[in-house]
């Protein structure tokens, strides 16, 4: 049985499947691509969008939360659409294969190179679906552009516009839902990330 949230998703057409499909840069989008959480969310994304002929996945920045799609300009999905209409239905799609587990949007206003990263440790972060809470929760918070949370380390970290939000409001917001953010020198170390940002 589907779900309400699977009910509301708009189907668009398709071609019969094996249509070929030419990709140029002249239709090339670059997209914010929420629920990167954890870096195994990018291999899951490229593996669901297989089933996507009419795009092309060019790119998954997993820091950046962003993913570079080329799409079939002449394919009845994408034929005279508008820039808006191509990021729609890219979406709808998306969201369609995923069943609600991705989605696309445009770029926030502020470059990812002017967001400020905030590391917080938490205690607890230790499972797939903690990492999700985490990252729902973080990304609720008016400010913040993306975030991620990997049970490897225990550690949420949030990209944020800092002349909206402030680590503060995120510890808050974590508080409020029940978590506790660790004291410095207690998370975990693992690969690149060290995450030990002081949270008082």
């Amino acid at each position: 049985m589907e779900s309400p949230a699977q009910r509301t998703l708009t189907v668009i057409p398709t071609e019969l499947p094996g249509t070929k499909y030419k990709f140029d840069g002249a239709h090339e989008v670059r997209l914010r691509l929420p629920r990167l959480f954890i870096p195994e969310q990018a291999e899951s994304f490229r593996r669901q969008l297989e089933q996507f002929s009419e795009v092309r996945v060019e790119a998954v920045d997993y820091e950046a939360a962003e993913v570079t799609l080329r799409y079939a300009a002449a394919s009845n999905m994408f034929r005279n659409a508008t820039p808006f209409q191509v990021v729609e239905r890219l979406n709808g799609r998306i969201r369609q294969l995923s069943r609600g587990i991705f989605s696309v949007k445009p770029l926030g206003e502020v470059p990812h190179a002017g967001l400020e990263r905030i590391e917080i440790p938490i205690v607890g972060l230790d499972c797939h679906a903690c990492s999700l809470a985490v990252h729902d929760i973080l990304t609720q918070v008016e400010g913040v552009e993306h975030a991620t949370a990997s049970f490897h380390d225990g550690c949420g970290v949030a990209w944020v516009n800092p002349a909206i939000v402030s680590r503060e409001s995120l510890v808050r917001a974590l508080r409020l839902r029940g978590l506790s953010p660790r004291s410095a020198g207690h998370a975990k170390v693992f690969g690149r990330t060290n995450c030990v940002g002081s949270v008082r």
